[in-house]
């Protein structure tokens, strides 16, 4: 459920409708598909494996006149066609259109948008679906959520005919005011199959929209609505029962052979009425032909029903010849009691006895959608594949095992990492801790629990015998000579502390020689080190990763290259007489590194082959080693077992797990790791800052303001008050948001006047475009001067007044450039073309009096015609949108602060904290900054005079400017860059505040930007020490000029965060 809402894409996904997603007691299954295009639509088709329940259709004709047709359908039938599952007619149906009311309107861009996601991908995905029988399929984009159920009697394109009926979903949500929508042809009296329905819910409530299709699937209309109005002549495709393709439940050869009568199958609200009709015989005679006790009375959806005399076939099922079980698999409407009935299987608490060792089996009130059951004696089914299992028997391709293997022990994860019930590998409590459900069950779990069915559990193994020998080892970073202060020079080590010190880092040329130019003078003084082992180590995060340097690990091990590598280096250890040299590759096999390509499976087996060969060319007194991460993700790529019989030693890089290595560590978790092998390790803290030990801090003291800090900062280690500094933005960031919600909420006026100065601008700035003497929008109309309907001349505009004269006359304008006119008016000027008119304008001067003629009044008519004017219905983009979508993102920024602070508390951030302080206040400043705007936009209120008007505009402007990079929605930030924008030209400021934040936010390459990017942006790097680190080096690296063109408020605040962390500034 949570991966579900996490997804940021349009998804179309089913379950099973009778296990309620907000079960606590229940595993939901999701099948869940992503849909970047509408062109995805028939793969899924195709893949879903989503198969109607096999069923006998009822008999029932669609006619106006049967009292049990539903109260929607008309008899009209017109154009008529085949589809696979019979021939399709066009019936007029009268839609139900009920709606639930909500205090919050929810009609905005971002809930358009995902409401018409959902509907044009399911509308897509039906009209591809050649499927029989009745569906469901659900989804989600966003917060909308949106359900459809499709009746046996319906061609899956009907459904795709009533979605089409949304797409104006904004007209829809303003006339209704709702937050669900729903559109049914249901009547009293409806079955299952006459029943069409679509249900939707702009909360991110996919239990509402569950338990609405539920209620279809068992004939139920809805009730309970705020409103309802009808829907006449609705085309839809529906397809007459006694043509739909029916598909026995049982292979015929099954079934056992004697006198049997003719026969259906109960359906959703069906009743000893609707049966009879269907049959074509009397209530009494269906009675008599089914001589059960209270029969009308008891009649169960899917129970098969005699029509005649004679006996019901044995549809009950029967062990295969190979003494597995009968298999099926659950559909999306499925209790154990409907399958029983279908299945003529006449308690259905067998069922539950035949599962007992099914895999996935956690009893008959959670069926999941897809899996496989047992409806007979035998041995249990291989369960369905899972496309994105690990390890288990649902990974895709596995068959039976023959040789008495477990099912559980098949595909077992790397490393001997944890499988759970899922078929995904960890080593923490989640994926590790076997917790099978109440049945017992094979491949189950209690609720809220992964379980685990292979190398379970975090005992510590392998841990009797103490190591031959302990080493301490410190990462010497060369590259702190990058930085423009606190300098460290390996002379500064104090070698009495470690045993071992390496050398971070040497690099490796694109042909493969060793390279530690830009650094020898300290290089030189680290070979003179005495008292301590010297190793040379290769690689580090950046050179891993780095888009020019990633590929020479990976050609560097591969089988045309790993012995020039080797050698070279070899060589240089020996030539430098270090004591041995180090690797840290940053990850072979990775397939998600942000910015460079996946790596490939092969590249841990060659980095093996290459570290045997430097073991071969280095004499036996030098050492080898590399480090490892201890994310099993990134392990899984090393052959750890094998390379730990080749190295010396492995550097684990452990940063914020824990285990044994923590001994006698205050501020270590109880928790330990379990990999079921040995190597002799150490444990790495290399980072950003230089290896010295973690200083004290007092970790009860907190401040309110950064203020306060900076005021005592000076007083803590820097380390200390980096840490400080992080808690204190989420309590600044906690103020500033409860102040940005009330600017939301109560600032509706000031976002009003906004949008009335635009408009009142607009006709002073056209004006001045075309100002006849040298208004530079002339230039795209042709002039027709007309001087009493005798003389015509035209001419590029303007006419000078002199050659106009006097007198009456007509002046024709003739826009000659409209794409010069209109990007101009909108570059320059601001005036977007839906505010601009042409018409016609009385330039005469009205005079009225002999004193106006002596004053210079001239006599006569003079119009204008075709001349451009503001349009009577401009309409101005409100920033509110803008402003609001921003407010969302706040909590997801308050996380990151707050997570990241208590890393920093807990010991457990493996990066500097020096750059989480500098990032993390960024976007802060930037919604203090949005706060401080919309209070002074408060103190200037309704303005009169025009500059006031001006200042108003351009602080709302600031505002919206410095939340456009907390805007998740992509294309309403760049909607809202464009609005501003807009009124920023219209303006006509291009030296203020304003001016120079635009210039900044606009562009996604100024530093800034790509900061903010890296961090809140649709391709976020994540919360980690290696995004961080680059987030803070493109920080440090950008002059304070370059900042201070952020606002007033920005700059104070970075200011602040640099005096408290004391960082050194560009």
């Amino acid at each position: 459920m949570a991966s579900l809402t996490r997804c940021n894409e349009t998804i179309l996904f089913d379950l099973n409708l009778n296990t309620a997603v907000d079960d606590p007691l229940a595993h939901q299954t999701f099948r869940a598909c992503a849909m970047a295009d509408s062109g995805n639509s028939q793969d899924l088709i195709q893949r879903r494996g989503i198969i109607s329940r096999q069923q006998l259709a009822p008999n029932i004709t669609v006619s106006s006149s049967s009292s049990t047709t539903t109260s929607a359908t008309t008899s009209t039938l017109m154009d008529n066609n085949t589809s696979s599952c019979g021939h399709v007619h066009q019936a007029q149906a009268t839609v139900d259109v009920s709606w639930w009311a909500v205090n919050n309107h929810a009609s905005n861009t971002h809930a358009a948008n995902g409401f018409a996601s959902t509907a044009s991908q399911l509308e897509n995905y039906l009209k591809r679906d050649d499927t029989c029988g009745k569906s469901v399929l659900f989804s989600k984009a966003g917060d909308i959520v949106m359900g459809v159920y499709i009746g046996s009697q319906y061609d899956k394109s009907g459904a795709a005919q009533l979605l089409s009926g949304l797409h104006d979903y904004e007209n829809l949500l303003d006339k209704y005011v709702a937050s669900q929508l729903a559109l049914e042809v249901c009547g009293d009296k409806s079955l299952g199959p006459e029943i069409i329905a679509v249900f939707i819910d702009t909360t991110g409530n996919i239990s509402a929209v569950q338990t609405a299709l539920r209620g279809w699937n068992e004939a139920k209309c809805l009730t309970g609505f705020s409103g309802q109005e009808l829907w006449t002549k609705v085309s839809l495709s529906m397809i007459p029962p006694s043509e739909i393709s029916i598909v026995p439940g049982m292979k015929s050869q099954t079934l056992s052979r004697r006198d049997t009568c003719s026969y259906t199958q109960a359906v959703a609200g069906d009743g000893c009425w609707s049966l009879a009709e269907r049959c074509g015989i009397t209530q009494d005679d269906l009675e008599s032909y089914n001589p059960v006790s209270d029969f009308c009375n008891t009649i169960e959806v899917g129970q098969y029903v005699c029509c005649s005399s004679g006996s019901l076939p044995d549809f009950s099922p029967q062990p295969n010849a190979d003494g597995s079980c009968y298999t099926y698999t659950i559909q999306f409407g499925d209790l154990c009691s409907t399958i029983a009935n279908t299945y003529n299987i006449p308690d259905a608490t067998k069922i539950e006895a035949y599962n007992s060792e099914t895999w996935g089996w956690e009893g008959c009130s959670y069926l999941m959608i897809g899996q496989n059951i047992c409806l007979s004696s035998g041995d249990p089914p291989m369960p369905a594949a899972v496309a994105n299992a690990q390890c288990g028997p649902q990974v895709p391709g596995t068959e039976r095992p023959t040789n008495g293997t477990a099912l559980a022990d098949l595909n077992p994860c790397p490393l001997n990492a944890c499988c759970d019930i899922w078929g995904e590998c960890g080593i923490t409590d989640d994926f590790c801790t076997a917790d099978p459900a109440d049945t017992g069950a094979p491949g189950t779990a209690q609720p809220n629990s992964n379980g685990c069915i292979s190398n379970c559990g975090t005992n510590i193994t392998n841990n009797d015998a103490t190591p031959a020998e302990f080493r301490r080892v410190g990462y010497y970073e060369s590259f702190n000579w990058d930085r423009p202060c606190l300098h460290m020079s390996p002379s500064d080590i104090d070698t009495n502390i470690y045993t071992h010190v390496h050398y971070a880092f040497a690099t490796i040329t694109s042909d493969f020689a060793v390279n530690i130019s830009g650094y020898t003078d300290v290089f030189d003084q680290f070979v003179q080190l005495n008292g301590t082992k010297r190793i040379l180590s290769f690689g580090g995060w950046s050179f891993s990763t780095d888009t020019d340097t990633y590929p020479i690990f990976r050609s560097g091990v591969s089988d045309d290259e790993r012995s020039l590598f080797a050698t070279n280096v070899a060589q240089f250890i020996t030539e430098y007489d270090l004591d041995g040299v180090d690797f840290d590759w940053e990850y072979p096999g990775a397939p998600d590194i942000p910015g460079i390509p996946a790596g490939s499976p092969t590249d841990g087996p060659n980095y093996l082959s290459f570290l045997k060969l430097v073991r071969a060319a280095l004499p036996d007194d030098k050492s080898v080693s590399i480090a490892a991460p201890a994310s099993y993700w990134y392990l899984k790529g090393f052959p750890i077992k094998d390379i730990g019989s080749v190295v010396d030693y492995i550097i684990y890089m452990t940063y914020d797990l824990h285990g044994q290595w923590d001994y006698g560590n205050t501020f270590a978790n109880d928790w330990a790791l379990d990999l079921a092998e040995d190597w002799e390790t150490g444990v790495a803290s290399d980072g950003d800052e230089t290896a010295d030990a973690t200083p004290p801090c007092d970790l009860s003291l907190t401040f309110d303001t950064l203020d306060a800090l900076a005021a005592v900062a000076t007083s803590y280690d820097p380390y200390c008050a980096q840490i400080y500094a992080v808690d204190t933005l989420g309590s600044e960031l906690a103020v500033a948001q409860f102040n940005y919600t009330t600017v939301d909420t109560d600032y509706d006026d000031y976002f009003g006047y906004y949008v009335d100065y635009i408009k009142e601008m607009v006709p002073s700035v056209l004006n001045s475009f075309m100002n006849d003497v040298n208004g530079p929008g002339n230039q795209y109309f042709d002039c027709t001067w007309n001087r009493d309907g005798v003389n015509t001349t035209t001419q590029i505009c303007p006419f000078p007044d002199i050659e106009l004269g006097e007198g009456s006359y007509k002046l024709y304008f003739t826009l000659v450039n409209g794409t010069g006119f209109y990007n101009d008016l909108e570059s320059n000027y601001g005036i977007d073309a839906s505010w601009v008119t042409f018409g016609e304008v009385d330039m005469s001067d009205g005079c009225t009096n002999t004193v106006e003629l002596e004053e210079g009044c001239q006599l006569g008519t003079r119009t204008w015609y075709g001349f451009p004017q503001a349009a009577s219905n401009i309409v101005v983009p409100n920033p509110k949108d803008v402003v609001t979508a921003a407010g969302a993102n706040m909590t997801t920024l308050m996380d990151q602060i707050q997570e990241t602070s208590v890393d920093l508390l807990l010991a457990q951030w493996d990066g500097s904290a020096l750059d989480a302080a500098q990032v993390l206040a960024m976007p802060v400043a930037l919604v203090q900054q949005a706060v401080t705007s919309m209070a002074q936009v408060k103190a200037i209120g309704k303005a009169e005079e025009e500059a006031q008007k001006k200042e108003l505009i351009l602080t709302i402007v600031t505002a919206v400017l410095a939340v456009v990079p907390l805007v998740g929605d992509a294309s309403l930030a760049a909607a809202g860059l464009e609005d501003v924008a807009r009124a920023v030209a219209l303006v006509g400021e291009t030296t203020n505040a304003a001016f120079n934040l635009y210039t900044i936010v606009s562009d996604p390459a100024s530093a800034p930007m790509a900061i903010l990017g890296m961090m809140l942006g649709s391709a976020a790097l994540g919360r980690d020490s290696q995004s961080f680190a680059k987030m803070g080096k493109l920080r440090r690296d950008t002059s304070e000029d370059a900042l201070s063109d952020m606002g007033e408020v920005f700059t104070e605040k970075n200011t602040l965060i640099n005096t408290i962390v004391r960082s050194c500034t560009a």
